[in-house]
């Protein structure tokens, strides 16, 4: 998972960009910051499935949540430590 989501702070923000989304966001703080990149992910699959594979209804909605949980899930390694954005290692 490393090099998903690269984070660094700027100006007392803390920004993210997800390359592979073409995702980039900023908040003053590591829940918000998760919080905005959640919602980027999800309508960015959202978009993708609808606009790009054509996909409606049921199906649509199958196909987003299948590949939208493991990227959500994947921010919440995300934390801070001496005040600098990290990614902790998976806990079994």
């Amino acid at each position: 998972m490393a090099g998903f989501i690269k984070v660094w702070t700027e100006d007392n923000h803390y920004i993210a960009e997800i390359p592979s989304l073409h995702i980039v966001d900023q908040a003053e703080s590591i829940s918000e910051l998760k919080k905005n990149l959640k919602e980027a992910v999800e309508l960015t699959v959202e978009s993708l499935v609808k606009d790009d594979l054509g996909l409606k209804g049921k199906k649509a909605k199958d196909a987003i949540d299948l590949l939208s949980k493991p990227l959500v899930a994947s921010l919440e390694i995300l934390s801070q430590k001496n005040g600098r954005a990290v990614f902790d290692t998976a806990k079994a």
